[in-house]
């Protein structure tokens, strides 16, 4: 099995409830971007990719 990466001070949930009244909306992985903008000096577009490529 996989070692968990947590956060420092974090803690490992194991039966995380999700309160979805609509329902789980489904997403398209390969189309989706986070885009960060507004108020920061860079605006960024992240891919789903791009995310798990990310050190956590």
């Amino acid at each position: 099995m996989q070692e968990l990466k947590i956060p420092p001070n974090q803690k490992y949930v194991r039966n995380f409830i999700v309160y979805a009244e609509f329902g789980l909306p489904e997403v398209n992985l390969n189309s989706y971007k986070l885009k960060v903008s507004g108020e920061v000096e860079n605006q960024v577009s992240l891919t789903y990719d791009d995310l798990l490529k990310m050190p956590m």
